[in-house]
């Protein structure tokens, strides 16, 4: 060091936001177990695509990897045979405990995570994806590994958009108290709940639902507290647009949108003051009975403005999680009901670096197109549409019913106004966003995993970890074949 400023050039030291996934197989994963082993592993596709997923969780957090890679070695160090189908060997059960010891491992030395100081603000730029000024807090959050950030140049006014992992959130919301926190721990658990499960049994789709509902909950739920804050300081009140809430950067990606449709995306709906839970509208199921089905939806929020959460009967009805919310203008009532449809996993994807930014772990073949051309109606949708068509035949039922009777405010009054929208979160290979008409989309495979944000990978694991999936696969694949 100098006394006086010097004019040599500094060339700084980055270091990657994350491991290369391909650099964890390829240099370190063969040095710690049998060679035969590891070419097993990589002759067999599928089961190299669930390790390379569960590689991917671990790899912002380096230590992580070593603890995975520690556990593949003590696995097979164990294990009698090991030249069994590696597809057996790998299953559930086996993925569980590399997660599981592992994540015990970090949490036990990696406690300063628990320890950051991360403050609604914080918190709205985490689950917005959004930038935000370095702070010394923040600073903090990346020097404990809560966030994964890699800073090549900082200053007075360095901003970032802050990155964390499962695993750094896994550690930190244990025993948060916050409803945005306990929104996103729930669907971590989620994923560990169908970790434990045998894997023919994993229901398709279920964790995908569960992050969906999580991660939309906690951004409003932040937000509310925020709100809450501003409202005590006398400050503007907060709004939150549905492509704000679904991270839909670019709505010109839904193909097809009529101006209507756009417009309802980006509407500014007030977000209420609240530090409680959101209030819930329990459903009947539809199919069963109209009637009541439509009864139940003739609930107002308690308190106006209000976010009200949409609770179908699960696993039958035509969505999977809605909410109801209050136009800042007028007051008047709009319903969206999102329906999830997990999507096909396969290893002969691509890479797309925009939804796993350096995995190096595939996505999907030509997620940026469509795959339709022309104009789109219901037949593109899954399954035909049957659930979209299913609720417009609620919507038209409404409409029925003596306006007189209906709550200012429900769900009932925003079917019958024609103030709602549908939406199918498809992460199917190749799956376009479009639109079909003022009141139906659908967020592809490219808009669907944006939305996931950081429980993509783990969502992936799931789903290829579940061999009754991969079992649905070859049959779909085989039938592609043979047309």
């Amino acid at each position: 060091m100098g006394r006086t400023t010097s004019r040599r050039d500094i060339i700084p030291l980055t270091t990657p936001e994350a491991l290369t996934v391909s650099k964890i197989w390829n240099l370190w994963l063969p040095k710690y177990i049998p060679e035969s082993v590891y070419k097993a592993l990589d002759n067999d596709n599928v089961t190299k695509f669930r390790m390379e997923l569960l590689f991917a969780i671990a790899a912002p957090i380096p230590r992580c990897v070593q603890y995975i890679v520690g556990e593949t070695r003590k696995y097979f160090h164990t294990l009698a045979d090991s030249n069994n189908n590696m597809l057996e060997v790998i299953d559930s059960k086996a993925l569980e405990v590399f997660y599981t010891q592992s994540y015990d491992d970090l949490e036990e030395k990696y406690y300063g995570i628990r320890k950051c100081t991360v403050l609604p603000k914080h918190a709205r730029k985490i689950l917005f994806e959004q930038d935000i000024p370095l702070d010394n807090d923040l600073t903090k959050m990346i020097t404990n590994s809560f966030l994964i950030n890699s800073l090549d140049f900082i200053s007075d006014d360095t901003t970032l958009c802050p990155k964390t992992s499962i695993l750094s959130l896994k550690i930190f919301t244990k025993d948060k108290p916050e409803l945005y926190w306990r929104s996103i721990r729930v669907a971590i658990e989620k994923l560990e709940e169908l970790f434990s499960e045998e894997p023919n049994k994993v229901k398709l789709g279920q964790y995908l639902e569960a992050a969906v509902r999580g991660l939309i909950n906690a951004r409003l739920y932040v937000l509310m507290q925020l709100a809450a804050e501003a409202k005590f300081q006398n400050k503007e009140s907060l709004s939150v647009t549905i492509s704000e809430l679904l991270l839909l950067t670019d709505r010109s990606s839904i193909k097809g949108a009529s101006r209507k449709l756009r417009s309802r995306l980006s509407h500014d709906f007030l977000v209420p003051p609240n530090k409680d839970t959101l209030d819930e509208v329990v459903l009947s199921d539809s199919y069963n009975t109209m009637k009541r089905f439509l009864s139940n939806a003739n609930v107002a929020p308690g308190i106006s403005g209000d976010i009200l959460e949409l609770k179908p009967v699960p696993d039958q009805e035509c969505f999977d999680y809605g909410l109801l919310f209050s136009s800042g203008i007028d007051g008047k009532p709009f319903a969206v009901f999102i329906d999830a449809k997990s999507g096909r996993q396969r290893r002969s994807e691509f890479t797309d670096t925009k939804i796993v930014s350096e995995t190096g772990l595939p996505i999907s073949v030509d997620v940026n197109t469509n795959s339709f051309q022309g104009d789109f109606d219901l037949a593109d949708l899954p399954k035909n549409g049957k659930q979209a068509l299913h609720l417009l035949k609620i919507a038209n039922t409404a409409k029925t019913l003596d306006p007189a009777k209906v709550k200012k405010g429900s769900m009932l009054e925003a079917l019958q106004e024609d103030s709602y929208l549908y939406i199918y979160v498809n992460t199917t290979e190749s799956a376009s966003s479009f639109a079909v008409n003022d009141h139906v989309m659908q967020l592809g495979e490219t808009d669907s995993k944006c939305l996931l944000s950081f429980l993509l990978d783990s969502y992936r694991l799931v789903r290829t970890a579940s061999t009754r999936a991969q079992a649905l696969d070859e049959k779909e694949r085989n039938a592609e074949g043979n047309e």
